[in-house]
């Protein structure tokens, strides 16, 4: 199944949950007075090097917002503040946003907040988030208030008291009969892992954000399947949360592993819910699924995605037990080269009209050797130095040995603030199978707006497929 019909899937899902939840007017006794109005979404994906992330979006309740949504300033705007403790990731990036200066441009970004809508209130906004979470006045740095589809203002901060936001997270959250009560300041603080806080007050109608989902669950968290999984409810009031197991599985040889949201946050008897629970576990392409708990939920699976989903509605406001949701699979199905790319820029972030060399990192973390590689890179929004007519560069690599890597540095100049680039590779394993590999990404030029300000591309990686044919002697 491709990423595109993947999503779909589960954006139908994620509809049928909410329309589950959508309150009735509370008049007489009927059905729809018993309908909770909340809904959540979980989701766990296992990425192809082992690392495990589990997710947790509770909707339609306006007490998981931390800031007054009667405060007049929240009226006509959305607000999304991301919080997290990830070292390795620029959040000021997976906006879609830059800073040029030089005392920024590396800075570890841990906060960012977004307002969309009517801009009037937003120093306002600011300062009140400040307050709310201990920050010194000043903390937050205008990005850009540069608009996109619509007015949209976006703040950074390298503010390193991640516990504040965590603190906040848990207190409105570990009182709800629903997974997300079950995510620990303990867990949270040990781990790798970022919270969400979005509210819309006084917009009667589920919006589009105007920053990149898919750069969200990438960039931040490492998962676009997580991204997928919680799309939808950015367009509601929410809080969400992401904790990422790094290498928590080895997949150095092929066997069946088993996993549980419940195991992955501590909790191994039930969660007692009494909302709409929707799931969605989302695996590398090649994974076997082995069985699932319970049993009434859908498998799809295709070369690039194997996914387990199970929607849970619930009728009522009274506490029900739901099961533990495991999955056993197998994987990887067969010993093979695994490749993974990587690439840098120098200098770091382009600049329009002037040359860059890009570097591309071509690794092979897979138990075998891959043979016979031809690669292709195909670009837009760039000029190949050498050849000005060019769209494409083609290039082979003899031998990747396992755990080996190759490093390859092309010159461009960039002419386009999207520049985008695909990254393809045909190869064979020692056995003469024969794989198909590809991967896309895009760089994060400047773009000189007002003053000092830079908007630019956000960074996102996607793998789509990994094919094994057999190939005739």
């Amino acid at each position: 199944m491709k990423p595109s019909v993947y999503r779909s899937s589960l954006l139908i899902i994620l509809s049928l949950a909410a329309l589950w939840s959508v309150p009735m007017p509370k008049a007489s006794p009927s059905l729809g007075t018993l309908i909770p109005p909340s809904f959540e979404v979980n989701a766990m994906a296992v990425s192809a090097q082992g690392d495990v992330a589990s997710g947790s979006f509770y909707a339609l309740d306006p007490t998981i917002i931390p800031w007054d949504l009667t405060n007049p300033i929240y009226k006509y705007v959305g607000v999304t503040l991301i919080a997290t403790n990830l070292n390795n990731t620029a959040l000021s990036g997976t906006t879609g946003i830059n800073i040029t200066s030089a005392a920024n441009t590396l800075a570890p970004y841990h906060v960012v907040l977004i307002i969309e809508g009517v801009q009037r209130n937003a120093p306002a906004i600011v300062s009140d988030i400040q307050t709310l979470f201990g920050m010194a006045p000043g903390s937050f740095e205008a990005i850009t208030s540069s608009p996109f589809t619509l007015p949209v203002s976006a703040f950074a901060s390298n503010f390193t008291s991640y516990s504040s936001f965590v603190s906040k997270f848990v207190g409105l959250t570990s009182a709800k009969s629903a997974m997300i009560g079950h995510y620990g300041a303990s867990l949270l603080l040990q781990s790798a892992s970022g919270v969400v806080f979005n509210s819309l007050e006084s917009i009667t109608y589920p919006v589009s954000p105007a920053f990149n989902l898919s750069g969200i669950g990438s960039a931040v968290f490492g998962f676009t399947s997580i991204a997928a999984a919680i799309a939808p409810v950015f367009g509601l009031n929410s809080t969400g949360v992401v904790v990422i197991h790094k290498k928590a599985l080895s997949f150095s040889l092929p066997q069946d592993h088993t996993l549980s949201f419940g195991s992955l946050v501590g909790q191994t008897n039930g969660i007692r819910s009494t909302t709409n629970e929707t799931y969605a576990a989302s695996f590398p392409g090649g994974a076997q699924v082995k069985s699932f708990s319970p049993s009434n939920m859908l498998v799809q699976s295709s070369a690039g995605t194997t996914l387990v989903i199970g929607v849970f509605p619930w009728v009522g406001t009274a506490q029900r037990l739901v099961p533990d949701i495991s999955v056993t699979f197998h994987y990887p199905a067969f010993d093979s080269p695994v490749l993974d790319a990587s690439w840098t820029t120098m200098p770091s972030i382009p600049n329009i009209g002037q040359p860059f060399t890009l570097t591309l990192k071509l690794n092979n973390t897979g138990p075998l050797a891959a043979t016979n590689l031809h690669l292709s890179l195909g670009f837009s929004g760039v000029v190949l130095s050498s050849q000005p007519s060019a769209n494409g560069i083609q290039y082979i690599i003899n031998t990747l040995p396992s755990l080996a890597a190759n490093s390859t540095s092309f010159l461009f100049q960039s002419y386009r603030p999207d520049e985008s680039f695909t990254l393809t590779a045909d190869f064979l394993d020692t056995s003469s199978y024969v794989y198909n590999w590809q991967t896309q990404f895009t760089l994060a030029p400047n773009v000189k707006t007002n003053g000092p300000l830079t908007v630019s591309k956000a960074v996102a990686q996607q793998t789509l497929a990994t094919d094994r044919l057999a190939m005739s002697a």
